[in-house]
């Protein structure tokens, strides 16, 4: 359970997993190593799965306040990547979120599924289903 991601350079995009339980902290913690990452600022495409979240009550608007601050910290890095999301249960705190840090230039578009959001991002979906796969994998 948590949050575990991939940067892979050689495709230009982070995959990003998020798995049982995650809370506030947890999500807190995850900003502070993608943005510490050395990829980072030369990555602008993530793909974030949230469909195996079972619990976000942790995270309220003062939250997803704070996490827009913490990623403000970089705004340059953030002013080009294109993120999406696959949200299910979480759809409308990943559009809040989505709303708040757009005005740093990011543009996050919240998906249901899989093969939309690799669309939107222009790579494979069948790869894409493979990394996250991978990456939930790892969670256990």
């Amino acid at each position: 359970m948590g949050i575990r991601y991939r940067a892979d350079s050689e495709k230009q995009i982070i995959f990003v997993v998020w798995d049982g339980v995650v809370t506030a902290d947890v999500w807190f913690e995850h900003i502070e190593r993608l943005i510490a990452d050395p990829l980072w600022p030369s990555i602008f495409a993530m793909l974030v799965d949230l469909h195996t979240v079972t619990d976000l009550s942790s995270i309220e608007e003062a939250e997803i306040e704070h996490a827009v601050a913490l990623f403000s910290t970089v705004p340059i890095p953030l002013s080009k990547k294109r993120v999406g999301v696959m949200a299910s249960g979480a759809f409308w705190k990943s559009r809040r979120f989505g709303h708040l840090i757009s005005r740093f230039g990011a543009s996050i578009i919240v998906f249901n599924d899989l093969s939309t959001a690799c669309l939107y991002l222009g790579i494979n979906a069948a790869e894409a289903l493979k990394a996250l796969q991978q990456l939930r994998a790892n969670l256990i």
